[in-house]
């Protein structure tokens, strides 16, 4: 442990601020872990960039996607020069120049199947989900679970910022969907109604006016509203939470307890005051009583 502070090097510069915050041996066990991150948008990339300034000795990305217009005003790394540019070669290149010592591989992939999700995260000490779709976060969660990997999770969308984690031998995020047919197995039914129970989910949360809530879920728009000020919010969130694993210096939010945070009106959410209404609005929508969901969402 001595060896790592004695050097004549510039981690002593780079870390000395932490010291007093957490000890040397803490900052010693960060820079000795090693973190598997899913997603490099508007949560993954930021929690990614955080992950190197705390002095992680070894970074995992994984994303598939490019960088889109859209992106700009929501992503920390997205920018009009780099349009079009895969999200895991930006990211890798730019956290290089905020840590020098840090162990960084990357990998242009869309996580298909569980075998693909574990081999990305056998040697991690800790996983990062920051992906949009129910088919990732499923896969994603049981190679976790397999492997024994603590696995932490952020979200953000409209005003509402939200995190916790799923440890090992602990409540999974297929728990929430525990008896759902077909789940494990990858039934395109039980995606649709995960997929679908998100959307709800959030919208009911975040804040959002029925007339979009319609459009959201009748495919006349496909995407989630943010803005990068709570992406970011939610990216020190989750790192706040790993950080405090891999030292032991507190515990974390485990599932199925949350923090969810209504940064609008500055006011914790109880997410389970809102369970039985977005399992209705779910089941509505399955069945196509559009009318009806939106109803019931604009309900109290």
């Amino acid at each position: 442990m001595e060896a790592f502070w004695n050097r004549k090097t510039l981690l002593i510069k780079l870390y000395k601020r932490h010291l007093d915050m957490i000890s040397r041996k803490e900052q010693e066990q960060i820079s000795q872990a090693s973190v598997a991150v899913f997603g490099l948008g508007g949560v993954g990339g930021s929690a990614a960039i955080l992950c190197a300034k705390a002095g992680y000795g070894k970074l995992r990305l994984c994303d598939f996607d490019v960088y889109e217009e859209s992106n700009i005003v929501e992503q920390e790394f997205a920018n009009f020069k780099n349009l079009n540019t895969p999200k895991n070669v930006v990211v890798s290149q730019q956290l290089t120049n905020h840590s020098r010592h840090c162990q960084i591989e990357s990998l242009n992939l869309e996580i298909k199947t569980v075998e693909e999700a574990k081999e990305f995260i056998c040697e991690a000490d800790v996983v990062i989900s920051a992906v949009d779709n129910a088919k990732a976060k499923i896969l994603i969660d049981i190679a976790s679970r397999d492997l024994g990997k603590p696995l932490f999770t952020a979200s953000n969308i409209g005003w509402t910022v939200l995190y916790t984690s799923f440890v090992p031998d602990g409540y999974r995020f297929t728990d929430i969907y525990k008896g759902l047919p077909g789940l494990e197995q990858l039934h395109p039914l039980a995606l649709k109604f995960v997929e679908l129970h998100h959307l709800v989910y959030f919208a009911v949360i975040g804040s959002f006016k029925v007339d979009y809530f319609r459009k959201l879920i009748t495919g006349q728009d496909d995407h989630l509203r943010y803005m990068a000020t709570h992406a970011y919010i939610a990216a020190g969130f989750v790192v706040n939470e790993v950080n405090k694993y891999i030292t032991g210096r507190a515990p974390v939010v485990k599932a199925p307890d949350s923090i969810a945070l209504d940064m609008l009106y500055n006011r914790q959410i109880n997410l389970s005051d809102y369970a039985a209404k977005i399992m209705e609005i779910t089941l509505l929508v399955m069945q196509d009583s559009i009318d009806e969901a939106c109803e019931r969402f604009q309900s109290d």
